[in-house]
């Protein structure tokens, strides 16, 4: 049987065999279906069997091969081939080897199948599979140098940096961005330490470079820096290791860009979401959350924490008064107000409406909260001067103590406010502690003037 003949009558056989053996070439092959690997294979298999159905003589042979690639009928199996394995991520060694298996496989089967194997046709054979194996590797070479023609492009023209550092800071690879930035030319800091372009830029790449050398993980992260001009930039960078045949790091690739405008316009956004958009203090959201902290901190630290929660009297009719705007001023300056009363490391919330929140932290005793809640009392009890008119407001405070009065944010917010709501019966100006309305002696609760600041 002639090995054209042979070819077509086993076309199955000789695919399925093949595909067996390429799946165990390397971990490229070995991502890939057996249908994806025997994609082209067929094609290659007919072109073979065509190729020796056709007789040449040896100046006919060598002036077919002298032409060998590409085709002129168009993209053939062979470049197909060769363009899929580029994508596919396989090596020049992997295609050598799958050309291999394919030849090893064909000569194993038709041995088997034929008592004498023709010389000429065993070298008309091998030079069709010469031939398929040369356009399938001239299709994935000009598909990775196209490929690396772009990224080049891409990486030369993206605003962000793109470099590559050897594995004691020195720079292998530099876009013209990353240059730029520090007024050179790609050419000029090629092969120059990290210190050539800026000694705080330096401490921080080593120190990234050391972390990714000792986990050999890419990592992530941001930092501060001040540019050539002087101005703070918030810069996001992430660092990869890149790998030797052996698996051992060679370099780090590292990609970095700007992020100043992102990160105030973050900040933007979470400023809108955790603060009062009128006085400009935190909102029930952020107030809820910094309480919860600060219950955890005092449950560390075994401190007293207050939670005054304040509610206006009389803000309506003075609100219909002033109308819309001057109700909006009189809650800015009631907000600052209160502020005065407390210290910077107390917050102070609107909490919606006419309604605010206080927390005192490290508070010492309740006589001392008393104090600061008769302080808030009394200035917002002094007349307000809005738009030349004159207003006047005075507040019901409500307190609940940690952990006395609550453990949780829910009990400490729901006791503050019942007695808020006590306050407010008595005939508002005053303050009331939680529970002290079922106390037999319980202590002054209404405003006397003015005490001590807190």
């Amino acid at each position: 049987m002639g090995l054209p003949t042979f070819i077509r009558e086993n076309e199955e056989i000789i695919l399925r065999e093949w595909a067996e053996f390429a799946k165990n070439l390397d971990t490229s092959s070995e991502r890939m279906t057996t249908d994806a690997l025997r994609d082209h294979a067929r094609g290659m298999l007919r072109f073979v069997a065509d190729y020796l159905d056709k007789p040449q003589s040896r100046e006919q042979a060598q002036r077919s091969w002298r032409a060998v690639s590409p085709r002129s009928r168009g993209d053939t199996a062979a470049a197909a081939h060769g363009g899929d394995r580029m994508e596919w991520g396989f090596s020049v060694t992997d295609m050598a080897a799958e050309f291999r298996g394919l030849r090893a496989t064909v000569m194993r089967l038709w041995g088997n199948a034929t008592e004498r194997m023709d010389p000429e046709e065993l070298l008309r054979f091998n030079e069709a599979i010469d031939r398929e194996l040369t356009e399938s590797m001239d299709r994935f070479v000009k598909e990775t140098e196209r490929e690396a023609r772009m990224l080049e492009a891409m990486l030369e023209h993206s605003p962000d940096h793109s470099y590559v550092f050897d594995c004691s800071g020195r720079i292998l690879y530099a876009n013209r961005a990353f240059a730029e930035a520090y007024g050179k030319h790609p050419a000029e800091v090629i092969g120059q330490p990290v210190e050539a372009l800026d000694n705080t830029l330096a401490r921080e790449v080593r120190g990234q470079i050391a972390q990714v050398l000792e986990t050999g993980h890419e990592h992530r992260a941001d930092f501060t820096a001040t540019d050539p001009n002087g101005k703070v930039r918030v810069v996001e960078y992430l660092y990869a290791p890149m790998l030797d045949e052996a698996g051992a790091i060679n370099a780090i690739a590292g990609t970095s860009r700007d992020i100043t405008e992102r990160k105030a316009w973050e900040r933007t956004l979470w400023k809108h979401a955790n603060h009062d958009h009128l006085t400009g203090v935190p909102n029930r959201r952020l107030f809820l959350d910094r309480l919860d902290q600060d219950i955890r901190l005092a449950r560390r630290n075994g401190g007293l924490l207050a939670l005054l929660y304040v509610d206006l009297d009389r803000f309506k009719a003075a609100n219909d008064r002033l109308g819309h705007d001057g109700g909006d001023l009189l809650l800015k300056e009631t907000t600052e107000r209160i502020a005065h009363c407390i210290r910077e490391t107390d917050t102070v919330a609107r909490l919606g409406g006419d309604e605010f929140g206080v927390v005192l932290v490290d508070a010492g005793d309740d006589n001392h909260v008393a104090a600061v809640a008769r302080a808030i009392l009394t200035r917002l009890s002094r007349p307000y001067w809005i738009d030349g008119n004159q207003a006047r407001i005075a507040a019901s405070i409500g307190i609940a103590l940690y952990p006395d009065h609550g453990e949780s944010v829910d009990e400490l917010l729901h006791n503050a406010d019942q007695a808020m709501y006590a306050a407010k019966n008595a005939g508002g100006d005053a303050l009331r502690f939680h529970g002290s309305e079922q106390r037999q002696n319980p202590r002054p609760i209404l405003h006397q003037g003015t005490r001590p600041t807190h």
